[in-house]
């Protein structure tokens, strides 16, 4: 290798470096300018392409990021990072399949591959199947014990999957290895607030905010937990819990055991003189089979919006924290 190619890959390596950095600062505008240095000492890097893709996707430039993504695929065809650009430029666009498909590509060369499995990872949770999600995370947790994204990821399929006591030991498990992830604390404000403990779902999320002031994810959650505060929300909100943890069967018969017994109430005062077969006893009976049945409606009219929306941004929670972790 003559001089000037060695200058040349010295350059990339150092201009690589300092775009790594500007990268994890989240200085993303600083970065594309280290890789487009990088690219002008060596065009047609393809690293030096992903990572200028990935760091225009972050700043939402998804079409400029298509294009450094093809031209790192067409570079280095071969090369993990350029697939593992392609799954996050699919994830931006909400295409699950492809990310997955890119997830696998950069997996069956190398199974414990870090970006591969963080990847995987998120193309299940687009995907919207917490259960491979789940698994996705366990195989990064087991691959790499110290990553606490994967305890993250796994309380987000937990939760999504109604596990609430094991996302809850996730979640307490991910802090406990990194109680500086915003998306950890995050995690068991979400847990508390599924369970009804309103309280301490306040404290999680102000720990988050604490840890990453800026993010509007977490904002909007605090504003979800603090109306779920207000007098009188609280208790309505444990009974929808409640009423809405039972399930879709158990719901529905609970609800026609009801109407049976409106029923019978009714029918027990059609008889001689209005009476029922429980004598006095039938009208007051009556009022109370009412009073149940609407109470039931209450919570399913009032509680259930409510539920919804204390937890409507739940799937976005998870595209935090999963960055390109691998040094190129």
């Amino acid at each position: 290798m003559d001089s000037g190619s060695r200058d040349a890959a010295e350059t990339v390596r150092h201009q690589m470096l300092l775009g790594r950095a500007a990268r994890v600062r989240g200085a993303h505008a600083r970065a594309i300018a280290h890789y487009d240095a990088a690219l002008a000492a060596a065009p047609g890097h393809g690293p030096a392409l992903a990572m200028r893709g990935l760091a225009l996707l972050a700043l939402g430039r998804v079409d400029e990021a298509e294009t450094a993504v093809r031209a790192a695929l067409a570079a280095t065809p071969d090369a993990p990072l350029a697939h593992v650009a392609r799954g996050h430029l699919a994830l931006r666009r909400g295409q699950g399949t492809v990310a997955a498909e890119a997830a696998a590509t950069v997996l069956a060369g190398d199974p414990a591959h870090l970006d591969g499995l963080q990847l995987a990872v998120l193309a299940e949770m687009t995907r919207a199947r917490p259960q491979a999600q789940h698994r996705a995370a366990a195989r990064l947790a087991a691959a790499h014990p110290g990553v606490a994204w994967a305890q993250v990821a796994m309380a987000h399929a937990s939760i999504a999957l109604g596990r609430l006591e094991r996302a809850e030991t996730e979640a307490r498990q991910a802090l406990a290895e990194a109680p500086e992830l915003a998306s950890a604390h995050e995690m068991l404000a979400r847990v508390c607030l599924e369970t009804g403990r309103i309280d301490a779902a306040h404290r999680a999320v102000c720990d988050a905010l604490a840890l990453s002031p800026q993010l509007d994810e977490l904002a909007l959650l605090r504003a979800d937990i603090d109306f779920c505060r207000r007098p009188g929300m609280r208790g309505l909100y444990r009974i929808a819990r409640w009423w809405l943890g039972l399930g879709r069967a158990r719901r529905l018969l609970m609800l026609l055991g009801m109407l049976a017994l409106l029923v019978a109430f009714y029918l027990g005062t059609v008889g001689e003189a209005g009476r029922g077969p429980y004598g006095d006893l039938t009208e007051p009976l009556l009022y109370l089979g009412l009073a149940a049945v609407l109470l039931v409606l209450l919570v399913v009219l009032a509680g259930a919006p409510l539920l919804l929306r204390a937890t409507r941004r739940r799937t976005m929670a998870l595209r935090r924290g999963a960055g390109i972790s691998t040094d190129y």
